[in-house]
């Protein structure tokens, strides 16, 4: 082997770490809508005091617009 050739590294597995974020950050924009969203929407209905329709609480609300676009999003890959 000449001195400017390398050899080729040896491929390391996945860590239970890094196997844990890339499930973390694939499943991001799901829990950003449950954890963000949804009480940002119940917040914004309490705030202006609009009741949530078909007597649902604001948070039950806020979850079934935030959790399907959530889903929607990791689906898609994109927000919009």
């Amino acid at each position: 082997m000449s001195a400017g050739a390398t050899r080729a590294s040896a491929v390391t597995p996945e860590t239970k770490g890094q196997t844990f974020f890339r499930w973390l950050f694939y499943w991001m924009p799901f829990l950003f809508g449950v954890g963000f969203i949804a009480p940002l929407i119940a917040q914004a209905m309490a705030y202006w005091d609009v009741d949530a329709p078909f007597g649902l609480s604001r948070i039950v609300f806020g979850l079934l617009i935030g959790a399907p676009w959530g889903l929607l999003t990791v689906w898609r890959g994109r927000w919009f």
